[in-house]
């Protein structure tokens, strides 16, 4: 597990990100009312689901819980990328409106990457 560390660069601190290697299980500490950016960069083996599970959201009394997702953990759990290709690069915002969802009770966003080989991970925020 790799706890990264958000950064946020500005007109007068520029930053040169350094992306860190993806595990299975990833995290960052995260402020509720705010908003990251997720930029991944792919080396030379795909990558296949990247999810970020969700803490709090529960199934309507009566209804079904649905199923869980190809390589999820919880059926709430949002998909943020069905695959990186070799040598892709994607970008995810976790918005300020939704952020509260995926904060677990220790202030952490849980990351669950599948095939994560070559796949590193830069945050930016709190925005």
């Amino acid at each position: 597990m790799t706890i990264f560390t958000p950064i946020m660069p500005t007109v007068s601190t520029p930053l040169t990100p350094t992306p860190v290697q993806c595990t299975a299980s990833d995290k960052f500490l995260a402020n509720p009312g705010t908003t990251y950016l997720l930029h991944y960069t792919n080396g030379a083996t795909p990558t296949t689901q990247c999810y970020v599970t969700d803490q709090y959201t529960t199934v309507p009394p009566g209804a079904a819980t649905p199923a869980v997702p190809t390589n999820g953990t919880n059926w709430s759990d949002a998909l943020i990328s069905a695959a990186i290709g070799a040598s892709g690069v994607r970008d995810i915002v976790l918005d300020k409106s939704i952020i509260g969802n995926y904060i677990d009770s220790t202030g952490y966003v849980n990351l669950k990457h599948n095939t994560p080989t070559t796949l590193t991970l830069t945050i930016y925020g709190p925005f």
